[in-house]
């Protein structure tokens, strides 16, 4: 479970990506630091499952001018926390997605004050990747109903871990 590292309710002061891959501010908060925990625990590389989240976490930002990562905050977003990938893209436009490759996470800002942290399709095929790429058992997504009506991130996740472009999910 890769999800949930950072929460309104963990941090309610400061916008966070709930499920970094990075984190060059605290490495013990980030997917990479779990990963090898594990492995650094005597757990064999192919026993670990990633799980990524296919929801989002809000803030309500103190000042819309300043809407990076770690901006000052003010709790959760009432109504959208945490919110599904589903509804996220319904924002966008008017809302401009933005990607962080330091931490690999997405985010935006929705109604000049909502600042909301999630996975969008670049930050999932990265983690997939990652995950293949250290020998990991798989992936998992919590949860997949939360994804498009096309499944946009299970096609982004399935399609950087089997580069077979035969098949997509939903399709015939």
């Amino acid at each position: 479970m890769a999800y949930d590292i950072y929460t309104p309710i963990s941090s309610p002061n400061l916008t966070e990506p709930p499920a970094p891959l990075h984190n060059p501010i605290s490495s013990l908060f980030s997917i990479e630091y779990g990963v090898n925990a594990w492995i650094n625990s005597g757990v064999p590389k192919n026993f670990i499952v990633l799980g990524l989240p296919f929801y989002g976490r809000s803030w309500i930002l103190i000042n819309e001018n300043n809407h990076e990562i770690h901006s000052p905050a003010r709790g959760r977003a009432p109504g959208l926390d945490p919110i599904s990938y589903s509804k996220i893209v319904t924002f966008i436009p008017p809302a401009v997605e933005n990607y962080d490759p330091t931490y690999v996470t997405n985010y935006l800002i929705y109604n000049g004050s909502t600042w909301i942290g999630y996975d969008g399709t670049n930050s999932i095929s990265t983690k997939v990747g990652y995950a293949k790429d250290m020998g990991l058992h798989g992936y998992f997504a919590w949860h997949v109903d939360d994804d498009t009506a096309d499944w946009v991130l299970s096609n982004a996740a399935f399609h950087a871990w089997d580069a077979d472009d035969e098949y997509l999910l939903g399709s015939a």
